[in-house]
């Protein structure tokens, strides 16, 4: 005697199959499988954001600022982040994903340079937690 099958009807298969896809893809998500019930995107984050800006007028100057960010032997140089709605760059990053202790320098033809010590950035659940520094840049007399 032959026994048979019964297979799913097309209709369920068509609502499981978005189902499988979603778990598929958190699945693939995942960065730290030590962390239960956490999700990671795979971006990478900047450990230092630096919004550079003139001291009196406030007027973004972070075009063409330069700069970099030195924790021991490591260095990295500041690299544009972000930009207004009309193209004006107002910040510049360093250290992605990158945990330590840092001095960050910058400079701007016509003002003064810019420094801070001890700026530490610190690793979180899935990335770097990014710490925001202002740059009020003076001129230079």
């Amino acid at each position: 005697m032959r026994e048979s099958v019964r297979l799913p009807r097309r209709g369920r298969m068509r609502n499981l199959s978005p189902l499988v896809c979603a778990a598929l893809f958190v699945a693939s998500c995942r960065q730290e499988p030590s962390s239960p019930g956490v999700i990671c995107t795979q971006e990478e984050r900047p450990g230092i954001v630096v919004a550079i800006s003139d001291s009196v007028s406030g007027v973004p100057l972070a075009d063409s600022a330069f700069g970099m960010v030195v924790d021991g032997t490591y260095s990295d140089s500041l690299r544009p982040l972000f930009f207004t709605s009309d193209n004006q760059m107002t910040a510049r990053s360093a250290a992605s994903e990158r945990p330590g202790r840092y001095q960050v320098a910058l400079g701007r033809p016509g003002y003064r340079a810019w420094s801070r010590a001890g700026v530490v950035v610190v690793r979180g659940v899935c990335h770097v937690v990014t710490v925001e520094l202002r740059a009020n840049l003076v001129r230079a007399p």
